[in-house]
């Protein structure tokens, strides 16, 4: 499945748990990479553990084994906290991809990184798309888990990194499908871990914090959860997350308007959804399914 002169070549779980440490949250879609259908990377790795020179050795070694190409660059990112990095089928073509990252319009880097056009495109004309999370909502849905990308930034529960168009676009559940395959392969209590937080239940206010419900029963707009539990790195908005833990059950009016007791979240700002393991679908043999009860 791989491409390139090392399609013979086989992904052990040595190569796996090296590319893991290099960065966890985005290890499904390194596995699309190194043996799925992506033909290049580009990203931010992290010093936030002390140990980025090791890290990017690991990575190095992998792609050198692969005949990946691998740059890393911008060294000293963010108060020298992280580098950005690409990666490519060839050394050759990590060259060309740095250069073209560093020119290109955004519409042509999500060619390049194998988004699928509709995302990419939407992209362009939204513009910022965390911002504008609520204007492609409509009515209060729930969605395929594989796009549930709301989640990245905890522990890196995401199969897509991407912002997709909507949260059922086909070609978006179509990768995540097929990180989740491989993933499973090589970890099955982590891609057991994604498929139950990415089905979840999530309020998110923009500017403020986004919360998200793991277990949780939904019966027409009445949502009733366990907990709402913060899922972005920083400080967490303390006044939102006593008001969605103060009561477990919700009332949705529409994507953008749920009933917390006698409060309202209310507004363009506001944004609330729903993602579930669809009906007829097969996981992973791998995978623990948590609709089937232990």
């Amino acid at each position: 499945m791989m491409s390139g002169s090392s399609s013979d070549r086989e992904f052990t779980q040595d190569h796996y748990y090296a590319i893991k440490q290099f960065n966890r949250g985005h290890v499904s879609e390194y596995l699309d990479f190194f043996i799925g259908e992506k033909s290049v990377l580009y990203g931010i790795v992290s010093n936030a553990s002390g140990r980025i020179d090791e890290k990017i050795q690991y990575f190095q070694e992998v792609c050198d084994e692969f005949g990946r190409g691998f740059i890393v660059y911008d060294h000293g990112l963010e108060n020298e906290s992280s580098y950005r990095f690409v990666a490519a089928e060839s050394p050759e073509d990590a060259v060309a991809t740095k250069q073209l990252f560093e020119n290109e319009s955004r519409d042509v880097r999500g060619e390049a990184l194998g988004y699928p056009e509709c995302c990419y495109t939407d992209f362009m004309d939204r513009g910022n798309a965390d911002a504008s999370l609520p204007s492609i909502l409509d009515e209060f849905e729930t969605y395929p888990f594989y796009t549930n990308q709301l989640q990245r930034f905890n522990h890196g529960r995401a199969l897509v990194s991407h912002f997709p168009c909507s949260y059922d676009c086909e070609g978006t559940i179509e990768i995540g499908k097929r990180r989740l395959e491989l993933l499973a392969e090589y970890d099955p209590e982590r891609a057991t871990d994604l498929v139950q937080h990415m089905s979840s239940f999530i309020i998110s206010v923009h500017g403020r914090d986004t919360f998200a419900a793991s277990e949780y029963e939904r019966d027409g707009n009445t949502v009733t959860y366990e907990s709402m539990e913060p899922v972005w790195f920083g400080e967490t908005d303390e006044e939102l997350n006593n008001l969605l833990n103060s009561t477990n059950t919700v009332y949705v009016e529409d994507a953008n308007t749920v009933h917390v007791g006698d409060e309202t979240l209310s507004g363009d700002d506001v944004a609330v959804l729903s993602f579930e393991i669809p009906a007829g679908a097969d996981l992973p043999e791998q995978v623990t399914d948590p609709r089937i009860d232990a």
